[in-house]
């Protein structure tokens, strides 16, 4: 249930914040006002409200629930390679070696069987370009608080913010924004056309309040806030792969291929891919036939979630 549940605070974290609204307000360089602005308001239970989820505390929450159904996890341990055949695998890392019927691959960008196998399209066949920057922080004014903001159907702070500008745009994406949470942190990003706003020298908070002086009609709502945390500043965030699967093996969620971070659909991504590949490997496990040929509408749906 994705809705926002009192369970959710009482068995896995109260750290969570409630989306109950996407917002876009559209912004001109050099305006003090914004020019544009629209909101998608969730309907009420059973639908809605939704999360915004802290993945530290969620991700926590499913390894402990992996581990209670019987999960062997390794934390902290380093993979080298991963040596594949149509017998099975071996998986080799710094803490030994270990044998696999199935490897399910969920690293991400830097996936070690994508590269092993040549599987990273080159180019990406992706035609968004956007790099990123982004960081938490605190005391991120709430929108509907700022000049002239405060018209809105929903509170702005209680959703999922996009500002909008030429050549890309930003998130807001508090936790803090209703009674019952016990977080202060708020998460914010720049989403940037790198061939508009190339990488220079400048580090990525620089660079950040160097774009709210070009963006006053923004600058109010980040007067006070301070980062807590590292930035993290990236090259552009596309990449695709030619296929998924193989011989006893998948890409899965962003290890297979990454767009862009809007409209937050990472996460129902990969809880979409769980959902149609569980069932096929607990089948091909009872069955002890791992073809790839079983495997192929994943495959296909896996290309048309990217």
């Amino acid at each position: 249930n994705c809705t926002f549940s009192p369970s959710l605070r009482r068995e896995v974290t109260t750290a969570c914040g409630i989306k109950q609204n996407f917002g876009f307000v559209h912004h001109q360089e050099g305006e003090a006002r914004p020019n544009g602005m629209i909101q998608s308001i969730f309907p009420d239970l059973p639908y809605g409200p939704e999360h915004h989820l802290f993945r530290q505390d969620v991700d926590s929450y499913l390894v402990q629930a992996a581990i209670r159904c019987g999960a062997r996890v390794h934390q902290g341990t380093r993979v080298h390679d991963v040596e594949v055949d149509d017998q099975g695998a071996r998986i080799l890392t710094d803490r030994g070696d270990f044998d696999a019927s199935y490897v399910v691959d969920a690293t991400g960008y830097r996936s070690i069987l994508a590269d092993r196998f040549g599987l990273r399209e080159e180019p990406t066949r992706l035609k968004t370009h956007s790099r990123s920057l982004f960081t938490h922080m605190i005391d991120v004014k709430h929108l509907e608080r700022c000049s002239g903001m405060d018209r809105s159907p929903s509170p702005w702070s209680q959703g999922t913010l996009h500002h909008l500008f030429d050549g890309g745009w930003m998130w807001v994406i508090p936790f803090d924004n209703h009674a019952g949470s016990s977080n202060h942190l708020c998460s914010v990003g720049l989403s940037l056309d790198p061939r508009r706003f190339p990488r220079n020298d400048a580090g990525p908070e620089e660079e950040f309040q160097d774009f709210l002086r070009r963006h006053p009609s923004l600058a109010e709502q980040f007067e006070r806030a301070r980062p807590v945390r590292d930035w993290i500043s990236t090259d552009r965030l596309q990449y695709s792969s030619a296929r998924v699967f193989g011989e006893r093996f998948c890409l899965f969620g962003h290890a297979a291929g990454f767009v862009d971070a809007l409209f937050s659909r990472g996460l129902v991504v990969t809880a979409n891919l769980v959902n149609v590949l569980a069932d096929r490997l607990i089948q091909a496990a009872r069955d002890k036939d791992w073809s790839s040929s079983r495997f192929e509408p994943v495959e296909r749906f896996t290309q048309s979630l990217i």
